[in-house]
């Protein structure tokens, strides 16, 4: 599992539309940890005053 969320969407959009493989990358482990720090951090920038 990378720990690279960039990496996540990169490879989605390679198997998706490149190569000939399904149209999500990784398992459920790298989904959850994907969505989560996503969730996470969209979380804590609503929550900060400008």
């Amino acid at each position: 599992m990378a720990f690279n969320p960039f990496a996540y969407l990169l490879m989605t959009f390679r198997y998706a539309l490149i190569f000939d493989g399904p149209a999500f990358y990784g398992g459920l482990s790298d989904h959850i940890f994907f969505w989560s720090i996503t969730l996470f951090l969209f979380f804590v920038g609503g929550a900060l005053p400008l």
